[in-house]
Order: C-alpha cells, then structure tokens, then sequence
C-alpha cells in the first residue's frame, strides 16, 4: 500500500484555490543538498463546498517509486521539505486551513468508509492531539473556541507547531 506525503489546503473560494493550484504547478523547490523538486496538484470540492489543494512533493511518497527516484532520503531532509510547503503558504492566499504530513486527509475525514468527496472541517476536533502542523486562519481558529495550543504562524493564521521527525527543526 503506498503511503503518501503532502501538504493539504481548504479554500472557502475556488479563485483563491486556482491561483494557488496555478503557483505551486511553477514553484520549483530546492533542498539544501542542492536536490530540486516540484509538486503534482489535484484538487477537489467537498461537499461543504470547500476546494481542497493536495500539494505532493514528487519522489517523498512512499509508492510505486523505486530507490533511484526517492528524493528524501532521511528525516532531516522530510523536515526539509515540509518547511518548504509551509513557507509557500505565506503566499497562498486566502485559505481555510492547511496541514502537511502522511496521509494528512485522514484527519479531516467523518467516518473511516468517507471519500475525499467528504473531507469536512471541524473546529471541536482542533483542540485535541495529532493535529502537528495544522494551520487555521484566524477565523477559524476563534470558530474552534481559540484553542491555546496555537501560535501564530503568519499574518492571520496561526498553528500548532509541525513536529520533526528529526528533532533539527527547521
């Protein structure tokens, strides 16, 4: 079973979800190592009309990929590359909430039989654990009843602070 690794965002607005789709499409990354990537971008409209954005760093998934492919070889460099999806949420836009790690829709969906159709947002879960990395806008964040977990993230988002897996930071 392949597992994936990704940065997932909301839009309450799909123009906003466009421009953004359309940037992260161009944005080439570099790693420190000096390894480049890019993101394949799928995106889709829940039932409560929001449009989510799957951002996946190409050769990080976990999937058909040989070796030869990987780009991330160790957690220091996964740190690496989630630093660098956070960073290009500075210039998102809009956005509702975005969360980058494995599998990260999961969290976000009601019942286990659930499709990406259904990724819902709720506020009462944001308090509780497994939630590393998650950013809300403002907004929401007082809708979730301001949870004291959060801390600003960047001009009106705030977020529990994403975990390393190698304990570098970033």
């Amino acid at each position: 079973m392949a597992r994936y690794f990704y940065l997932l965002t909301a839009f309450d607005r799909r123009t906003d979800a466009d421009k953004f789709i359309f940037w992260m499409q161009k944005k080439p990354f570099t790693l420190t190592s000096g390894s480049g990537f890019s993101c394949h971008v799928q995106s889709w409209v829940s039932k409560g009309n929001l449009t989510w954005v799957s951002c996946e760093p190409q050769g990080v998934s976990l999937g058909t990929r040989t070796t030869a492919d990987w780009l991330v070889r160790d957690a220091g460099q996964l740190d690496e590359v989630a630093g660098l999806l956070y960073r290009s949420l500075f210039d998102a836009g809009d956005f509702c909430c975005a969360l980058a790690g494995w599998e990260a829709a999961d969290l976000f969906l009601p019942p286990p039989e659930s499709g990406y159709a259904d990724l819902r947002l709720d506020p009462v879960k944001w308090a509780s654990p497994g939630w590393d990395g998650l950013v809300l806008s403002d907004a929401h964040w007082r809708t979730a009843g301001k949870p004291e977990a959060f801390l600003p993230f960047c001009d009106g988002y705030l977020w529990q602070p994403y975990r390393t897996l190698s304990g570098s930071g970033w």
